[in-house]
Order: structure tokens, then C-alpha cells, then sequence
């Protein structure tokens, strides 16, 4: 498992509305209804193999995209703006901050407030 893999089944582990989870890459793609798709995956704002957020998309299999959110780290973890996932030299790691056990466990809170909205 990469870096990316390890960090995003970290912040989707404790999402219950998450069935069928597969990381694959620096993605996480994962049933949320029988319809529904969701793939969670590192995300850059503009700079280049700086990942500051996470991107969720909600896919219907016959409609394609239903909506998608952008959560930036620094929102849910702390005050500063410089947490982000970065690749250096071929690798991967956490830039200026590392995750506690509590900041992953805000991040699928996050994860799963958004994803209400879709599991009917």
C-alpha cells in the first residue's frame, strides 16, 4: 500500500455509509447505494505535487457525475495553512504537520456529513 492509500483508508475507515471500500492509487473508490459510487482522492489547488485537501465525487452509474466537494486539511485539522500531502524526490509524506488519530476521525466526520445527502 502507497502513501496515499494508507491516508485515505485512515480518513475513510470509520465512514460506515462507505461499502465495498477499494484504494487504488491516490484514490478510494467506494458503493454508497446500489446506484451511487463515490471516489475520494488526493487533490492539488494549483500546485503541483501539493496535495492540501481531498476531492469527493459522487457518481451515479447511469447519470455519471452527481456532485462533487473539495475539504481542505487545514479546515478540519488546524489553523494553519501549510498541511498538506506532498511528493518530493519520488516521495510521499506529510508536509509540515502529521495526522493524530482525532484528525482522522474529523476528516471521515466531514466525509460522512457530505455523503449524507446521497444515500437514499
Amino acid at each position: 500500500m502507497n502513501f496515499f492509500e494508507t491516508e485515505l483508508k485512515k480518513m475513510t475507515a470509520k465512514v460506515s455509509l462507505l461499502k465495498n471500500i477499494k484504494l487504488v492509487g491516490r484514490a478510494c473508490i467506494a458503493r454508497l447505494t446500489d446506484t451511487t459510487t463515490v471516489k475520494v482522492t488526493f487533490t492539488t489547488l494549483g500546485v503541483a505535487e501539493n496535495y492540501p485537501a481531498i476531492r469527493i465525487t459522487v457518481l451515479n452509474r447511469s447519470e455519471g457525475k452527481v456532485d462533487e466537494i473539495t475539504i481542505r486539511f487545514s479546515d478540519h485539522w488546524t489553523n494553519k495553512d501549510t498541511i498538506y500531502a506532498w511528493t518530493y524526490r519520488g516521495e510521499s509524506e506529510w508536509y509540515n504537520y502529521r495526522p493524530t488519530a482525532a484528525d482522522y476521525t474529523k476528516m471521515a466526520k466531514a466525509i460522512s456529513d457530505y455523503l449524507e445527502n446521497f444515500a437514499d
